[in-house]
């Protein structure tokens, strides 16, 4: 089966120091009184993955790379490979679990085989078990992949009960228009890359209306954007929704919140001239799912989503604007132009990804990035904001009980920095990941967070 224009994109901008992984840590208590074994957990894993197809494929590129790779069936997986085991050294707190995260997204999957793998860790303070997934951005998006992870905690219910009371779901939800599940035979052309192309470049409509609008390149450089080493650095953040009771009495949505509290936490970051009279925001790359919301209290599909169906929205953080309010304001004028046109630009712009082949972009990526031309070409963004929804705290998982579900995403070539953030019942759970090089103080970005929210709430009730 082809790989979307998406999918071979993904695949063929992963370099040495970019490994293109989706990346999901998931902590689990144990039972009241009891303990959750990590061998019956491996074996459990073991046993769901194998009823996935869509983990049993690996990519198979065409003649001498100058065709997109395709999708090719393995006869069987090789769970010692897909299903591994660590520990963690005491005291087994968050800060290991960032540090293990942080070395496992330093080294790209083996893409012989299908491009996936899971770590089942001990060690975890209170007796539990942390989980991490990882799968190659080629085989899933932020939102397919959490689907996948779903699938593989809280496996669904056979195809007789669907629709059933007791097919309870457990899928994430996005927006936008539907492109098709299971889209990858698509083939986008010429003519439609071509649309996107002049938006890409910044040539849409009048200089005055193309500095206006949002977009790529249209940001200053920030200190953590250039090129990137292949180590990471990650850390974890928790955010209530109670927190963003005051921004959301404005009529902000929790991610414009999120947003502008990023830009409030990066300002520490900047020297004094980016954020005074006359500077230029910073802008976040902020991934626009193009899939549509399941049904409310639908049921799992026996085959999780695949593939990539996402668009780039370009939002200003409002980090020129020195009152927390107006920065709040000028992000919620931002995300209401630059979403829906990430969203009506979607098919062009996977036509425009899909002309990348791996036999030309791998090297051309790499030659800039050994000459460190992204230290000086303009940067495509100042970071990536990702945003994911699922209801995960307490859920009954494996034996034991989810506490919590921290996302990661890939840190590309030039940028230096990821935060993903996942909407649950009461609150955002945050992975934060970057170059070591670039960002090594992630975990001061995540303790800046809630301090930056509340910087936001005060200003917004006149304290």
């Amino acid at each position: 089966m082809p790989t979307s224009g998406l999918d071979a994109f993904f695949s063929a901008v992963e370099g040495p120091t970019t490994p293109m992984l989706v990346t999901a840590v998931a902590v689990l208590d144990p039972p009241p009184g009891g303990s959750v074994a990590a061998a019956s957990v491996q074996r459990e894993l073991g046993e769901r993955a194998g009823r996935l197809p869509a983990l049993a494929r690996r990519l198979s590129g065409g003649p001498l790379g100058l065709e997109a790779p395709h999708w090719r069936p393995v006869d069987q997986l090789d769970l010692a490979y897909h299903l591994r085991r660590a520990a963690l050294p005491s005291p087994g707190g968050l800060p290991e679990v960032a540090d293990l995260a942080g070395e496992l997204l330093s080294h790209p999957l083996d893409l012989s085989q299908p491009p996936w793998r899971l770590w089942v860790v001990e060690g975890l303070a209170g007796g539990g078990l942390v989980l991490v997934a990882q799968a190659h951005h080629a085989l899933v998006d932020g939102v397919a992949g959490l689907g996948t992870f779903a699938q593989l905690l809280v496996p669904g219910p056979p195809a007789s009960r669907r629709g059933t009371a007791a097919a309870a779901p457990l899928a994430p939800r996005s927006s936008g228009s539907d492109p098709g599940q299971g889209d990858a035979g698509r083939a986008p052309g010429v003519l439609a890359a071509l649309e996107a192309l002049p938006w890409f470049l910044g040539w849409s409509g009048s200089t005055e209306e193309a500095a206006r609008r949002s977009g790529p390149f249209r940001c200053p450089r920030a200190p953590w954007n250039g090129t990137v080493s292949a180590r990471r650095v990650v850390a974890f953040a928790h955010l209530p929704l109670a927190a963003f009771q005051a921004a959301r009495a404005t009529g902000a949505t929790v991610n414009d919140v999120l947003l502008t509290t990023v830009g409030l936490a990066l300002r520490r970051w900047l020297p004094p001239e980016a954020t005074g009279p006359g500077s230029r925001s910073l802008s976040a790359l902020v991934p626009v799912s193009l899939r549509p919301s399941p049904p409310a209290g639908g049921p799992l599909d026996d085959e999780p989503l695949t593939g990539n169906a996402v668009g780039c929205a370009f939002v200003p953080l409002g980090t020129d604007q020195p009152d927390p309010a107006r920065a709040l304001a000028a992000v919620q004028a931002a995300t209401s132009a630059a979403v829906p046109e990430a969203r009506a630009l979607g098919s062009a712009f996977e036509a425009l990804a899909a002309l990348a082949r791996p036999v030309l972009t791998r090297p051309l990526v790499g030659v800039a990035a050994a000459l460190r031309l992204f230290d000086r070409l303009p940067p495509l963004a100042n970071l990536v904001v990702s945003f994911l929804s699922l209801p995960v705290e307490g859920l009954p998982v494996l034996g034991g009980r989810l506490r919590a579900l921290y996302p990661l995403g890939p840190v590309p070539e030039g940028l230096g920095l990821n935060v993903t953030a996942l909407r649950t019942q009461t609150g955002l759970f945050l992975g934060i990941s970057g170059c070591a090089e670039r960002a090594p103080w992630v975990r001061s970005l995540a303790d800046a967070l809630p301090e930056a929210l509340d910087e936001l709430s005060r200003a917004l009730r006149g304290w």
